[in-house]
């Protein structure tokens, strides 16, 4: 016999949305590198080093290309992707996978109703 599955609530659909967001943001794999590329600024760069984390971001990223075409070295840029009010924070998927970092785990702290719980 088989036991008919079970309905998902509004809140376990809306955080498996919110995972399915963190995994299509997920850094990829850069083509022909066989590597993550991956982007620390903790000892320096612009001000997009104070964006941070958010299960619900109002910002995307994208690759760009201005020094050279190398596929292996963008440039990152941040675009809204919805309109913001002066003075809400601008936040953004940072990208990592859970899982990712072996023996370690980072809790995230976004605050979001939908938040992943981790960020890896």
């Amino acid at each position: 016999l088989r036991t008919p599955a079970k309905q998902k609530t509004p809140a376990q659909l809306e955080r498996e949305a919110a995972e399915q967001r963190v995994r299509d943001q997920a850094m990829d794999e850069v083509e022909g590198a066989g590597q993550l590329l991956g982007i620390d600024a903790k000892w320096w760069g612009n001000v997009g080093r104070f964006f941070n984390h958010s299960c619900r971001p109002n910002m995307e990223k994208q690759s760009v290309f201005v020094d050279s075409q190398d596929i292996r070295v963008p440039h990152m840029a941040l675009f809204t992707n919805q309109d913001v009010p002066a003075g809400t924070e601008l936040v953004y998927i940072y990208g990592y996978v859970k899982g990712s970092v072996e023996g370690k785990e980072m809790i995230c702290r976004c605050g979001e109703p939908d938040c992943v719980g981790r960020m890896y």
